[in-house]
């Protein structure tokens, strides 16, 4: 491809006529909206049957005409024919449920410049075939130096056209990112060329296509201060700057896909980058990032740019499905550690209180978050965005420092994850010097958790870390997890609890449960204790502690501050 300057023919006079001849009433219907809403000032003649054809060639008050191959009463190859041998200098276009070599060239002996495939991403470029078209015809009425100039801009149209046509989907988005990034850089003559995707604060690249060594490489994310300024500018359209990413590494190698030696960086004194925004439903999803082979002139550059928003609107069409879950996901991972770096959360302490000696053994920590939605639903979606980890770790690190004001003779449980306890080991590890008794309190109830990894964790965690189960009785994998780990403590389930003295029912699997705590070295806490008919039930059947409303609300760690040792 040259790269000299390419002046562009004017496209003829706002206003053309432009036939669209379409037995199918919603396609026409379809068909004449998209070309509206390109251009107000085109009038759209639609033609339904051959009567209506009829009188619109014979008057031949048109200026183009876009038509179905197949039609009730004729086709587009006699359309255009018809119309060629009347007024041969009119463009058609033929739209079509099928493209093939064959058609292309039997549509190209009839005399029609262009066609679209009508399926629902392909026909949006109906417009802009319809634009080039009419330039085209525009072009055939320039002297012969213009039009040669023209032909260069028509060839490089045809071999777009062409190259979104071999675009094929991958079996994952980066697959077809990186397809495109392929034909792109092929057929534009380019040096480079990128796809990259905005997930949640971050700016990922999904594919690269570069001339000698790449300056990033696919599934880098982008430094915070390029994302930020990538994601605010191209909320105002493609453009076009001095210097294509700047991309030198990042020091933090968090910023890195690995550890790897620095790559080179781009010279952004010798290129003219090209950007063009990926909008899905309005918003800008990402970005098609261009630089020329060599130094290119900055118009050389932007000849390029309105063919670089084609691809952009075909990436968007063929990549944005399998992004949209990994898009959420990562916008739910920026919240998350938002409220982590905010500490946009506290932490409260529930009583845990023997129903035989009516004192506190020890305090249940929770964690209440300052938005006031549920904390089941902050951490339950951490986990769905692969943060679970972390917020965990967060609300564990503070629950320890609150508790740090508590007497010292309570126990202090702490909620986890089997997850979090198999991955964050230092900080487990550092229970030991909390001077104090701790009970980890296992929350998931899957019941294929690594067993023997969690009972090997905990046989290093020393006596004074001691391992509680929730809600058993809520079913078999309760019960299946407490003979693996061997808890010191099993929790009932609130469900089980509630209602206990009004329920035979009830009162007879928790009796159950008791001799199976018992027989396991278990002790039972109950759950939602609310009435004193619960309490003193609860009691009767050897449960050992209790926990709810009845016996204390939770609060700060200020309320318990002066609390009263447990009886031996």
């Amino acid at each position: 491809m040259t790269k000299s300057r390419v002046p562009q023919a004017e496209l003829p006079r706002s206003g053309a006529r432009i036939v669209v001849i379409d037995d199918s009433p919603d396609d026409r219907t379809l068909e004449a909206r998209l070309l509206r809403q390109s251009d107000p000032n085109f009038e759209i003649i639609e033609v339904a049957d051959a009567q209506g054809w009829a009188t619109v060639l014979e008057l031949g008050a048109f200026d183009l005409v876009v038509t179905d191959l197949n039609l009730n009463w004729s086709d587009g190859l006699t359309i255009a024919r018809e119309v060629h041998v009347r007024w041969p200098q009119r463009p058609i276009v033929v739209v079509t449920g099928t493209g093939t070599e064959e058609l292309a060239v039997e549509a190209m002996k009839a005399g029609v410049e262009d066609y679209v495939l009508k399926h629902r991403d392909r026909i949006l470029r109906l417009p802009k075939v319809v634009n080039g078209a009419l330039m085209r015809a525009a072009g055939r009425e320039l002297d012969r130096g213009a039009r040669s100039r023209l032909d260069h801009d028509i060839a490089i149209q045809a071999s777009v056209s062409a190259s979104i046509g071999r675009i094929q989907l991958g079996d994952t988005p980066e697959d077809t990112a990186q397809k495109i990034c392929a034909e792109i850089r092929a057929t534009l003559g380019l040096g480079f060329v990128a796809i990259t995707w905005f997930l949640g604060s971050d700016t990922m690249v999904l594919a690269i296509e570069a001339i000698g060594p790449k300056p990033i490489e696919p599934l880098d994310i982008l430094p915070p201060a390029r994302s930020a300024y990538l994601r605010e500018r191209s909320g105002h359209g493609p453009w076009i700057e001095d210097g294509l990413i700047q991309l030198q590494e990042d020091p933090d190698a968090r910023y890195r896909r690995d550890a790897g030696p620095e790559r080179p960086a781009i010279n952004s004194s010798s290129f003219f980058g090209a950007y063009a925004p990926l909008v899905r439903a309005g918003q800008t999803v990402g970005l098609i990032i261009a630089a020329s082979e060599g130094s290119w002139s900055i118009e050389e550059v932007a000849d390029r740019l309105p063919l670089l928003m084609e691809y952009a609107t075909l990436a968007v069409a063929l990549v944005a499905p399998g992004m949209i879950d990994r898009s959420d996901a990562a916008a739910m991972a920026s919240d998350v550690r938002a409220i982590v770096v905010a500490r946009a959360f506290t932490i409260v302490f529930q009583p845990i209180v023997g129903l035989a000696s009516k004192v506190v053994a020890g305090y249940e920590a929770l964690t209440r978050f300052d938005d006031g939605i549920a904390p089941a639903i902050h951490f339950a979606r951490a986990q769905r965005a692969g943060v679970g980890v972390e917020l965990e770790i967060a609300a564990l690190e503070a629950a320890v420092e609150a508790s740090r004001i508590l007497p010292p003779w309570a126990f202090v449980s702490l909620n986890t994850s089997s997850e979090t306890v198999l991955k964050a080991g230092p900080f487990f590890s550092g229970l030991r010097a909390l001077g104090r008794p701790v009970v980890l309190e296992l929350t998931e109830h899957e019941s294929d958790l690594d067993s023997s990894s969690l009972v090997e964790v905990f046989s290093g965690l020393g006596d004074s870390v001691r391992l509680a189960i929730d809600d058993a009785g809520s079913g078999y994998a309760g019960l299946q997890r407490v003979l693996e780990l061997r808890p010191q403590f099993v929790k009932l389930d609130i469900e089980l609890v509630r209602n206990v003295d009004t329920d035979a029912a009830r009162e007879g699997l928790i009796a159950g449960l008791v001799h199976f705590a018992r027989a396991t070295d278990a002790a039972l806490i109950a759950e939602g204790i609310e009435r004193e008919g619960e309490r003193v039930v609860l009691r009767r059947l050897g449960v050992s502690f209790g926990q709810g409303f009845l016996l204390g609300r939770p609060g700060p760690a200020t309320t318990w501050a002066a609390g009263q040792p447990a009886s031996e």
